[in-house]
């Protein structure tokens, strides 16, 4: 496909050539974006100076296609848009490329005016005209009444082309001026729209009689050949019309490639070799195309070969590589017997800086048509190195590869042939492993059968095995040329290889690992490396007895233990069931013994156990399962050792069992007892053995004496009282608990036991009535406080014995109690109502103050807005320290949450409460007068209108002669207050306090001043003010 220039310039020198426009879309989609713009610019630019405007909107059109920038749209939009508008009159079109432009860019200034002139002037486009029409009859100057004609007739065509004005305006116009170029295209635009070809056929004749330029005079006669040939059907007429475009330009294309047309169609070839002629000599450079036409008409039509080589060796001056020039002379010098001038112009070509163009799709390159000239001369080594040549300008060239790997058998060059034939296997892609191994054999047959090199023969045998493992002609080979040399190690390695192939049958495969076999065992005396294969041949063949029988041995001699078992089992596998026993238990014995592995003799032993019962029989054999115990044992599996002990008792209590067999399975029981409970800490299923053994032998001490322990320990009263019911000791049983509870070290063991024990003490008391009911209720408390020794927080003991304590007013033990009982308390209501029956029993039953005050502090602590527990601690603290803890508690209170402190949120009221409660203590109590001051400061920031804390704080100040805080509370109280006398005297105290304390007369006079503004003719301040201005001297004042 040509490119974008290219095409451009055929348009530029001939618009309509419909090759050029057919293929421009396709050019421009390819070409670069800036290469695009920059050409389509230029182009139209040219075509327009000529007069073409709709070949610009054409290539406007084309562009536009191609264009993806939404600003270069924009700009072809508006520039389609004048064209249509301003050179083809063509309204519609132009409004429909100005809205295109609003489409992309909105409120486009140049559309939005573009648009606006196109309504103005279609509103008033007859009034114009109507006057362009009246000024042209009227004006005198032709070239002004012509124009005013023309732009009347352009106002028609644009706004009215149906009417007859448009053409009546332009045939006056060019009736006054016939050279009227635009009056001329827009007429013929006119008459083409109406289809009125002979009109038009008059119209363009006058033009090629009166156009000023010759370019107009050639396209009107242009166009008249192409409308006498189409719609006159006149061609006589269309030729006439081209003769004549050719006496004014001899080289016009359209003109040209019409008259060459019909001379060709006619086979007029002198008169076509004139034409191109005179064409040629009109151009002022040689023309590369019509020197090749002339060339190419003298050799295929008239066959005059001498004379077409005057144009050839032009045509070369030129283009030196040029196909047709190159074909012309490939038959020119063979016809004169001149091939080595062929020969040097071909190595001329070749060695052109240019590369020539092909003269067609299957032209054969220069390098290939010297190589077989060359081999032509029966020369090989020539031959040879022009096949080189073509091979290194070609490296894809097979018919060069094929011509040497010829010659090269030919000369017997075998090396250069490997050379080759590796060149080629190289080139070949990886995925083409067949072809890589044909190649590769025939190598082979070179280094086996000409060169005599085993090394390479094997070398590209492991060449065609490493990119086909699986190719079984290169591995027998190979192996068979191990064979021959002795190498058996190799040979190992390519048999492992072969048996490794997963399309060797099986038969094949066990001969091949039997070979690998004795070759390691016989020829290397390795019996290591021979038992893989003997394995692999078990797996393939499970029954070979051969290679069982060598295995065994080997591992024996090896004492390899474990796989001598593996071994065993393979052939276990095959024997019947009793043999298999045997075998399975010889493996148990290796397994625990030689190898030491008990976990694998027991699962060897329990796979024998599961075949025989798959295999349906009524019991395990006792064997079987007594060396599975002992195993168990040995592994210290205990729960496992359990259940085979069961399975024991079972196969011996089977039926009607002999004593010996009862008394065997007590033994057994006994075991299994003792296994659940002091291995497996399972108490009760070890009691559930242990009655068992009563089921058996209902007086069996030890048992009895036995399940009493584990029913203790496991918390099973129900069992134990039961127990000792048969036994008839239900009055032992507390001491039983407490005695089993006494040899016990674990507190959660000992727990359960001694609180039943306690438990049954208190039923067993609830329950007496008589007069033993005092012992029992002591016996009762006594067991209780076991459990409080054991567990000194115990709530259940705390409770029980609560009651006993009051009962025998023992109150210091029952506070003990009670302090139990609320450290289990579930809330703070709980607590308190707890906290209360200890305070009671603190004040009243113990008359102890200290300790009903300290227990009313904790309550205090958890209900700090509660006003009874508020009175009673101020009630209850006597000692100052207890004063200091009060204080603590309260600040404690008071304190925010903020501040780190778990203090219960209180409201203002219990605040303020607390802050005046405080700041008595502080002063009082305490005798911490700043303290108290800074506590009276918090009551004022709640309460600023509190007169009791201002007072105090007045009061401290005194006693602290702070004069300035002292000051500053009369200022507040001055400040706020609304009677004139109360103001008066606290201003004069204000006064007195600056003069005697702070020996201020200054700021005294001051306030003396302002208690008389408050209350004149004041006698106090009056008298004052006097002593001070006196004792200041100031005599005037």
């Amino acid at each position: 496909m040509a490119d974008l220039s290219t095409l451009l310039a055929v348009l530029e020198n001939d618009p309509d050539d419909p090759q050029a426009r057919d293929a421009l879309f396709g050019a421009a989609q390819n070409a670069a974006a800036d290469l695009r713009a920059t050409r389509f610019a230029s182009a139209r630019k040219l075509i327009g100076g000529r007069g073409r405007p709709d070949t610009v909107v054409m290539l406007l059109n084309v562009e536009l296609a191609v264009t993806r920038d939404v600003e270069r749209q924009v700009d072809l939009l508006l520039e389609k848009g004048m064209v249509l508008d301003g050179e083809l009159l063509d309204v519609a079109g132009a409004r429909n490329a100005f809205t295109d432009v609003l489409s992309l860019r909105a409120n486009d200034t140049m559309a939005n005016e573009a648009l606006e002139e196109l309504d103005v002037a279609a509103k008033n486009w007859k009034k114009f005209a109507e006057k362009y029409v009246m000024e042209a009859s009227g004006s005198t100057d032709r070239s002004l009444a012509t124009g005013l004609y023309v732009s009347a007739a352009e106002a028609y065509v644009r706004f009215s082309p149906e009417t007859s004005e448009a053409e009546t305006y332009l045939r006056k116009s060019l009736e006054i001026d016939p050279k009227n170029t635009k009056a001329a295209f827009h007429l013929a635009r006119v008459l083409r729209r109406q289809e009125r070809w002979n009109d038009l056929a008059t119209l363009l004749e006058s033009r090629a009689d009166v156009a000023p330029h010759t370019d107009e005079k050639v396209s009107a006669l242009i166009a008249l050949a192409e409308l006498s040939r189409g719609e006159l059907r006149t061609p006589e007429r269309a030729d006439l019309a081209v003769k004549r475009v050719l006496v004014l330009d001899p080289s016009q294309p359209q003109a040209l490639r019409a008259v060459t047309e019909v001379l060709g169609s006619t086979q007029n070839w002198p008169a076509l070799i004139q034409t191109y002629q005179a064409a040629l000599k009109a151009r002022r450079e040689e023309d590369l195309g019509m020197l090749l036409q002339i060339a190419m008409v003298l050799w295929k039509h008239v066959g005059d070969l001498d004379q077409a080589e005057e144009y050839f060796r032009r045509v070369r001056k030129i283009d030196p590589v040029h196909p047709a020039a190159l074909d012309f002379y490939r038959a020119y010098y063979p016809a004169k017997g001149e091939n080595q001038k062929l020969l040097a112009m071909l190595r001329q070509v070749e060695k052109s800086a240019r590369p020539r163009a092909d003269s067609g799709p299957h032209a054969r390159p220069i390098g290939l048509e010297i190589a077989e000239l060359a081999e032509a001369q029966n020369n090989p080594e020539k031959a040879i190195e022009a096949w080189k040549q073509h091979l290194r300008q070609d490296s894809s060239s097979t018919e060069a590869r094929v011509a040497l790997a010829r010659l090269y058998r030919k000369t017997e060059k075998w090396n250069a042939l490997l050379d080759l034939m590796k060149e080629e296997i190289e080139r070949l892609p990886e995925s083409d492993v067949a072809g890589r191994v044909e190649r590769l054999h025939q190598v082979v047959e070179i280094y086996r059968d000409r060169l005599k090199l085993d090394v390479m023969v094997i070398n590209t045998y492991n060449a065609i095995l490493k990119i086909d493992p699986d190719n079984k002609r290169a591995a027998d080979e190979l192996a068979a040329k191990f064979r021959a040399l002795g190498r058996w190690n190799d040979l190992i390695a390519v048999l492992t290889k072969k048996s490794e192939a997963p399309d060797v049958p099986d038969e094949e495969r066990v001969v091949i690992l039997r070979e690998i076999a004795d070759l390691w065992s016989e020829r290397f005396g390795n019996f290591a490396n021979a038992v893989r294969p003997l394995e692999r041949i078990l797996e393939l063949s499970v029954g070979d007895a051969d290679s069982l029988a060598k295995l065994k041995e080997i591992y024996i001699k090896r004492r390899q233990w474990r796989a001598l078992i593996d071994v065993l089992g393979r052939e276990a596998s095959l024997l019947p069931a009793e043999e298999r026993r045997h075998k399975q238990a010889e493996m148990s014995r290796l397994a625990a013994e030689r190898l030491g592995d008990t976990r694998l003799a027991i699962e060897i032993l329990n796979t024998t156990l599961a075949e025989g019962r798959a295999a349906g029989e009524p019991y395990d054999h006792p064997e079987t399962l007594t060396a599975l115990a002992a195993l168990y044992e040995r592994e210290k599996r205990y729960l496992a050792l359990a259940e085979i002990l069961d399975r024991q008792v079972g196969a011996l209590l089977v039926g009607e069992p002999a004593p010996a067999r009862v008394k065997e399975a007590i033994a057994l029981l006994e075991k299994l007892g003792q296994v659940f409970a002091d291995r497996l800490g399972s108490a009760q299923v070890a009691a559930a053995q242990w009655q068992r053994v009563l089921e058996l032998e209902p007086n069996h001490v030890k048992a009895l004496r036995t399940l009493r322990e584990l029913y203790a320990t496991a918390g099973d009263f129900a069992g134990l009282e039961s127990l000792y019911a048969r036994l008839g000791q239900e009055e032992e049983l507390v001491d039983a608990l407490l005695g089993i509870a006494d040899r016990l070290d674990a507190k959660a063991q000992r727990i359960p036991l001694v609180e039943r024990a306690a438990q049954l003490a208190q039923q067993r008391a609830e329950a007496t009535t008589d007069a033993t009911a005092v012992q029992a209720f002591e016996r009762a408390r006594q067991v209780w406080e076991r459990v409080l020794a054991v567990e000194p927080t115990h709530v259940g003991a705390a409770r029980a014995l609560a009651p006993i304590y009051a009962k025998q007013e023992k109150w210091p033990r029952l506070i003990t109690m009670y302090e139990i009982e609320l450290g289990a308390a579930p809330d703070k209501n709980a607590r308190l109502a707890k906290i209360a029956q200890i305070r009671q029993l603190c004040e009243q039953k113990l008359a102890s103050r200290t300790l009903a005050f300290a227990w009313t502090l904790r309550a205090f602590d958890l209900e700090p807005m509660s006003s009874p527990l508020y009175a009673d601690v101020l009630r209850l603290a006597q000692e100052p320290e207890q004063w200091r803890e009060v204080a603590a508690m309260f600040d404690k209170h008071l304190s925010s949450p903020d501040a780190g402190m778990r203090a219960e949120t209180i409201d203002q009221w219990t605040r303020l409460k607390l802050l005046r409660e405080l700041a008595k203590i502080a002063s009082r109590r305490l005798h911490d007068p700043e303290r108290a001051r800074a506590y009276h400061r918090e009551v004022l920031n709640l309460a600023p209108d509190d007169h009791d804390a201002e007072q105090h704080l007045e009061e401290l100040s005194i006693q602290l002669a702070d004069w300035p805080e002292l000051l500053a509370s009369y200022r507040r109280r001055a400040t706020r207050e609304k009677d004139p006398e109360e103001r008066s005297s606290l201003l004069i105290e204000i006064a007195s306090l600056q003069e005697e304390r702070l020996v201020d007369l200054d700021g005294a006079a001051t306030t003396y001043r302002e208690a008389l503004e408050t209350l004149p003719n004041q006698l106090r301040a009056m008298r004052s003010l006097a002593r001070i201005e006196e004792a200041r001297g100031d005599w005037e004042s």
